[in-house]
């Protein structure tokens, strides 16, 4: 019998457009439904952690998640990966982001966290108000004592400013987390030796799936691990042009249909 495709799945972006209004498209819903339906393996694959997958999008009923770039793998209600930090490097990591004066959203499987002692530093930055706001309208539960025994993370996101001491911030995470720039002063912190490309290997590996097999879409940089990975990759209309550049395929943005189209294209709808 013929093996399965993988297809993995970026959110922001990607599935969904990158702003407040979190626009999904019909014809994005109806590509996921046929390419289950043609017997695909349909996976989110995002550094979000699985706490911040919004309600609508696991209601599109993927087979499964990558989520917090690797650390957290789910395959419908069986979670076969979790890489847990331990909560003294959890302390550790958060009283050198007070200290280098970066803001840091530390995320976790079942709640968020945040340095309360920093945030009205940060007050002003819109993005961090905007994101703050949204996960406390849609119920996300929030840690924001860093030195509480509930407080723990698998991943974190930082932005910050020119006055931060960001020499000393890398240097501090050097050898135990892989430093992803997203540009504008905001960077993503993986623990080294995840990433969305090993999410992907981990699933091949359990299901025997062979590379050629392979297929990822996405727009951002922290994308490129699985874009480089996969035998097929497809980027966004808006994603960077040095993201293009690598990319078997560009298709549209979000929306104009980029995510079906980038699907017709590789024939995956049945």
């Amino acid at each position: 019998m013929k093996k399965p495709c993988i297809l993995c799945f970026d959110i922001d972006g990607t599935l969904i457009t990158d702003s407040p209004e979190r626009y999904l498209p019909d014809t994005a819903k109806e590509a996921i439904r046929l390419a289950r339906a043609a017997g695909h393996l349909t996976f989110i694959n995002t550094g979000r952690v699985m706490l911040n997958v919004d309600t609508f999008i696991r209601e599109l009923d993927f087979d499964g998640y990558i989520c917090g770039c690797g650390t957290y793998i789910r395959y419908h209600d069986t979670v076969l990966l979790h890489h847990r930090l331990e909560k003294d490097l959890c302390r550790k990591i958060a009283e050198l982001c007070y200290d280098c004066g970066v803001f840091s959203l530390f995320e976790a499987h079942d709640a968020n966290g945040y340095d309360g002692r920093i945030l009205a530093r940060y007050q002003d930055n819109p993005d961090i108000a905007g994101l703050l706001a949204y996960f406390r309208s849609v119920g996300k539960r929030f840690i924001t004592d860093v030195n509480s025994p509930e407080f723990h993370f698998d991943k974190f996101s930082a932005w910050f400013r020119k006055d931060c001491d960001m020499e000393r911030f890398r240097s501090g995470l050097h050898g135990t987390f892989t430093y992803i720039d997203r540009g504008e002063n905001f960077c993503e912190l993986v623990p080294e030796g995840y990433s969305k490309a090993t999410g992907i290997q981990f699933l091949m590996d359990y299901f025997q799936i062979p590379w050629e097999n392979t297929y990822a879409f996405g727009d951002s940089s922290n994308d490129l691990p699985m874009l480089d990975f996969v035998k097929h990759s497809a980027v966004m209309g808006a994603a960077p042009d040095a993201l293009k550049a690598q990319a078997d395929y560009v298709t549209g943005t979000v929306e104009a249909d980029g995510l079906l189209k980038a699907m017709e294209h590789f024939g995956l709808l049945g």
